[in-house]
């Protein structure tokens, strides 16, 4: 027996302790015939070990040799270096360190160390114990290929393998989170072992506190029962559980039951078994399924029970993932819903694809569909497509209890990008399926074809001559679009089809153009006697000659009723009628430079078409129009007003850019064919006048005063120190920019005035404009945007048949308002109010982000799946506010339409609101509604209420559709076990209610 802490650890690390924690004889020698290094000496330390190691792992029998073998391992490692018994006899052999032979010992190939540490220890030889002890300062310790056990006391029983660890034992395993145990007991040949009230902490994709006996114990399994378990890192914890049996997994799952649930020492919930999941990726497994305790025992009759997610989830690898899943909602429908997902980084791939199939319970299958596909073939080329699809819209609004999925379009596009050396390609499309009246708009294929400029005879600008720097310019585009409509809509469905070509030439400030453009208008279906006015119609596909007045007519209106069957007697009702109009254009252009920024450019085009319709029966075929000659000039110019400065602008500057351009084409000698056609415009000669304006109001901040830019140069927002100001190479000195801002900005459509119109002497008929159309922005505020067209002209029909009437009188149609500000708004720290230091707001959140956080309650009432995003996404929502934060964005959208005599208009308001505060650190807030002013009610709402319960989450949320669905929810749930949640549940489905009380889920 040896006393001394370092005596034991030397002597039993030489000796005995170097072996692995099995048999001896099990161990694996040095190789027979193995070559030892020329340069190691034969007495040398590391050979010594090496040959004492092959004496240890002799067969049974070489008892002398081994009793050798251990005696000059104690003798000749345990010696001092001092001088004292078993001084080496050769030179520098054993005069090593403790710790290098140590290092030697573990380094040796073939074994496994285990090492032994403690203030005393006792070896029985007869029983083949050893026992350490420990004090207060430091304990007992072994080490072995499991991992490590510290206690007070450590007893090794060398015939079974076990260590016995006594007072307050440390098991740590090799990977793995440590054990904190009473009492414990591992057999280091079994690798196993057991725990007396253990307390334990997984780390493996979450934080579990965990408390237990573990009879069972192994390096990647445990055992326990009367186990105590919580997230809850307080010292009192919020809530904890107690289950009778528990089963963990290293890294893949904890399984306990049967489970009691308490918040503090209050019991209020059983569960038969809890599993969740420990390990920190994705793993294959059955999904947990979502219903309540109504959902299998109903306390109603007319409750309609509903679960779903009763289905499984596929790992297929880090790179993909799959999903299948059961949806049943009672007396409504049955669901099942797929999802897969891949996200392939060699190959620049990344997509998703979402498919809903629904069996009503009255009979049909419905389908929904959301995908979405980003593939970069190569440098040049990219590949985008994102769709969604719904098989019957008004199921979408019928069973939806999401607002915003109610009121948009279900949107679908893709295109395909190309790069060559000598131009872009590209070839793309769209559809928009509209759940107000099923109506469909598509535009496929949609090609646009953009050739790359050439320059010919290029040279530098200082030595170009006349035919230097000619540039060229080219590209073409083609495009296909319909309008699909349902069967209970009469009016027919559309299909436009258009193609162009385009040409350029340039020649220093000469300018040559010319183009090509195709355009085929289709209607199918068309009704020809509904009683319905002919509006605007350019061709109708009759069976046989059309009466001489629809002939004339065709593109008017008929609203006399008894005049219209007389015409169409004998007619078909419905046709499919198309026209199509072919034209090209020339133009020669030159740019004059004026004073300043004011360009003067005369120019000369010419331009004919050509027209094919069903209506007219001489027009079966293309007739060629009459060619004009139109000469023209624009004139284009920036005009300033500058004005004194306020707050933080040293001055305002206004300006004004106005553009003039004049057309005039001479009358033209038409046939007679070429007149019927074409009509009388083409005969008249054309004097035109169009002007635009657009306005802005730029702010120049004030420049620094020398103690600010010396101020600033300790921060680092001015020049490095010792830099003056900036001068050309010839010495001139460079004045420095000035920082603008843009404070307000105008801009106004076109204003045309027609000087052969007001040859009737009226000076308004000479306007051909309808409308004008203004647009308002601000850079300076933030979120701000309006827009508004007006109607400028009554017209109106003249008494007893006469001729229209047209009066100046503009006529607010149309304007659309959208203002989002927040505490962190440019205006509102202009004023003194928010806070500059919150980090949250519209200035730096996207409206697509804002509207997802607010959507995020109602996205799993959908019907239309949404994008289920990349490989690994987990779906949270957004990111923590600060105290005291909050946004708001007010929207505004007027629709009407002029009243006349014949005719009441009508008028669309609607007012939204969208607002988020996260009042405490508890508490968020989030608001979303729009409200009809014309009928004076609420459209649709979304309010969400959250709490933060540490490691528990509570939510309020109510939800309501314009198609009037509404349904109300509050939840409680644990953030790190999202399925285990209580709540209760309304909602109302074509006025029919359905609730559900608390239940667990």
């Amino acid at each position: 027996m040896i006393g001394a802490r370092f005596g034991v650890v030397q002597a039993l690390v030489a000796a005995g302790l170097l072996a692995a924690a099995g048999p001896l004889s099990a161990q694996d020698p040095v190789p027979a015939g193995a070559q030892l290094p020329d340069t190691v000496e034969v007495d040398s330390t590391a050979l010594r070990i090496q040959q004492r190691l092959q004496l240890l792992g002799r067969a049974p029998g070489s008892d002398s040799a081994r009793a050798e073998a251990y005696a000059d391992s104690l003798r000749t490692l345990s010696a001092p270096a001092n001088g004292f018994r078993g001084r080496p006899t050769q030179p520098g052999v054993g005069s090593e360190a403790p710790t290098d032979i140590y290092a030697r010992l573990r380094g040796l190939e073939g074994y496994t160390a285990t090492e032994y540490a403690g203030t005393t220890a006792a070896y029985d030889a007869d029983d083949g114990q050893l026992v350490l002890q420990g004090d207060s300062l430091v304990q007992a310790a072994v080490t072995f290929a499991q991992g490590e056990l510290r206690a007070r006391s450590i007893r090794y029983i060398e015939a079974t393998g076990d260590l016995d660890a006594e007072g307050t034992p440390i098991f740590v395993p090799l990977d793995g989170d440590e054990i904190n145990a009473q009492g414990l007991t591992w057999n280091t040949t079994a690798d196993r072992g057991s725990a007396r009230q253990a307390e334990t902490q997984y780390t493996q994709g979450g934080n579990w506190y965990i408390t237990s006996d573990f009879p069972e114990l192994t390096s990647s399994r445990a055992f326990g029962h009367d186990a105590w378990f919580t997230t809850c890192d307080h010292e009192v914890p919020h809530y904890h559980f107690r289950a009778g049996q528990l089963k963990i997994v290293r890294g893949s799952i904890l399984v306990a039951r049967p489970v009691k649930l308490y918040f503090g020492d209050v019991p209020v919930a059983w569960l038969p078994f809890i599993a969740t999941g420990l390990n920190s990726g994705r793993q294959s497994g059955i999904l947990t399924p979502r219903f309540s305790v109504n959902d299998i025992v109903r306390t109603s009759g007319g409750y309609q029970r509903r679960v779903s997610n009763l289905g499984f989830y596929w790992a297929m690898s880090d790179y993909s993932d799959a999903s299948i899943a059961l949806d049943w909602f009672d007396n409504n429908y049955t669901a099942l819903a797929g999802t897969a997902r891949y996200n392939w980084a060699r190959k620049f791939m990344r997509g998703s694809l979402s498919y809903r199939q629904y069996w009503r319970a009255t009979g049909g299958v419905e389908r929904t569909l959301n995908t979405s596909h980003q593939w970069q073939m190569s440098e040049r080329t990219n590949l985008n497509v994102q769709g969604a699809y719904a098989s019957s819209s008004s199921f979408v609004t019928q069973n939806s209890f999401d607002p915003v999925e109610v009121t948009r379009s279900i949107d679908s596009q893709g295109g395909l990008q190309h790069r060559f050396d000598w131009g872009n390609l590209s070839l793309s499309g769209n559809r928009r399926q509209f759940l107000s009246d099923d109506r469909v708009e598509q535009t496929f294929p949609s090609v646009n074809l953009s050739l790359s400029t050439i320059t010919l005879f290029p040279a530098p600008q200082n030595r170009a001559g006349i035919l230097n720097n000619i540039t060229l310019s080219g590209g073409g585009t083609f495009r296909r679009s319909s309008t699909t409509r349902a069967d209970f809509d009469t009016q027919p469905d559309r299909a436009n089809t258009d193609g162009s070509l385009r040409a350029g030439l340039t020649l220093g400030r000469v300018s040559v153009s010319s183009g090509l453009q195709y355009r085929e208008n289709a209607l199918t279906g068309f009704s020809l006697g509904d009683g319905g006015p002919l509006l605007k119609t350019d061709s109708i596909d009759a069976r046989g000659d059309l009466p001489g007045e629809i002939a004339t007519r065709g593109a008017q209106v008929f609203d006399d009723p008894d005049m219209r069957a007389m015409l169409l007697e004998g007619y078909v009702d419905r046709a499919d009628i198309a026209d199509a109009r072919l034209s090209w254009n020339a133009s020669l252009n030159y740019q004059q430079n004026l004073i300043g920024s004011t360009t003067f450019t005369p120019s000369i085009s010419w331009d004919s078409e050509f027209l094919r319709a069903d209506t007219l029966s001489y027009a079966q075929d293309f007739v060629a129009g009459p060619t004009r000659v139109s000469f023209g000039a624009s004139l284009r110019s920036d005009l300033y007003g500058f004005f004194p400065g306020f707050g933080k602008w040293e001055g305002i500057r206004h300006k004004v850019s106005p553009a003039f351009t004049y057309s005039y084409s001479p009358k033209v000698e038409p046939t007679a064919l070429q007149e019927a056609v074409f009509g009388s415009s083409v005969v008249f000669p054309r004097n035109t006048l169009s002007m635009t304006l657009n306005q802005t109001f730029e702010g120049r901040v004030r420049s620094r005063t020398p103690e600010e830019a010396e101020a600033g140069d300790s921060t680092g927002l001015s020049l490095a120190a010792g830099a003056g100001p900036q001068r050309t190479e010839d010495g001139f000195l460079i004045p420095e920019q000035a920082e603008t801002e843009l404070l307000l900005g105008i801009q106004t459509s076109a204003l045309a005035y027609d000087f052969v119109a007001d040859s009737t002497g009226r000076f308004v008929d000479g306007f051909s404009t309808a409308s004008l159309s203004n647009t308002i922005r601000s850079d300076y505020i933030r979120g701000l945007t309006v827009s508004m067209r007006h109607d400028l002209f009554d017209e109106s029909a003249g008494t007893g048949g006469g001729p229209v009437s047209k009066n100046f009188s503009p006529y607010l149609e149309s304007m659309n308002f959208s203002y989002a500000f927040s505490n962190t708004s440019t205006i509102f720290r202009w004023l003194g109010f928010g806070n500059s230091a919150a980090s949250s707001g519209p200035d730096e959140r996207s409206a697509e982000e804002f509207e997802a956080e607010l959507r995020a309650p109602a996205s799993q009432e959908s019907i239309v799946p949404d994008d289920p995003g990349d490989v690994g996404d987990t779906g949270a929502r957004g990111r923590q506010a600060d105290v005291g934060a909050w946004d708001l964005t007010l929207g505004y959208s007027l629709i009407r339409s002029r009243p006349t005599a014949t005719r009441e208009g009508n008028a669309s308001q609607n007012l939204s609101v969208s607002m988020r505060l996260t009042p405490t650190e508890d508490w968020q807030m989030a608001w979303r509604t729009s409200y009809d002013l014309e009928n004076g009610g609420f459209n649709d709402h979304i309010i969400s209420l959250t709490r933060d319960l540490h490691r528990w989450e509570a939510n309020f949320d109510f939800l309501q559709t314009a198609s009037g669905n509404w349904t109300f929810r509050f939840e409680v749930r644990l953030l790190d076990q999202q399925d285990l949640k209580f709540d209760y549940s309304q909602n109302s489905i074509d006025g029919i209610d359905r609730s559900r009380s608390v239940g667990a889920r």
